[in-house]
């Protein structure tokens, strides 16, 4: 239980701030958890900056490993969902677009970022007036049940 205690973390991320060392954590956290955050700090450096994919979707080069495109794409989906506007949706879809040609084996990273931002009814409408959602509404229409047209 040590691990999971609010202020085990924040005497956590006054050690990291310290030291600049994810792996001193883990006296504060204990070994588990510090492995556990090691994995994500580590994945964490490696991910892409969603906004600058957001602005720039045509140019992103998304990766092709298949924890940090989940990662990213949660971030990404987070960012639309709380931005709404129609010009980073049509992006948004972009990417995901994108993202099916770069990894086309693996819909459900597509699934989960549709269904966070979907969530949003402003994102909703805004994905059904998007030109890209054409397409990819035939794709996802099975997972997430809303037709491309």
């Amino acid at each position: 239980m040590l691990g999971w205690h609010g202020k085990t973390w924040e005497y956590a991320s006054k050690i990291l701030k310290m030291t600049k060392n994810p792996e001193d954590i883990s006296r504060a956290v204990g070994r588990g958890a510090c492995t556990e955050f090691v994995a994500f700090w580590k994945l964490s450096e490696r991910i892409p900056d969603p906004k600058e994919l957001l602005m720039q979707p045509e140019k992103a080069e998304l990766p092709r490993d298949i924890s940090l495109s989940y990662a990213l794409f949660s971030t990404i989906a987070s960012i639309v969902r709380h931005e709404a506007n129609q010009r980073i949706t049509n992006n948004f879809l972009l990417l995901i677009k994108r993202l099916n040609e770069v990894l086309p084996d693996y819909l459900e990273i597509g699934v989960m970022a549709l269904s966070t931002v979907l969530s949003s009814t402003a994102v909703f409408k805004q994905i059904r007036a998007s030109p890209y959602w054409k397409e990819l509404g035939k794709l996802y229409y099975k997972y997430l049940g809303i037709d491309g047209d």
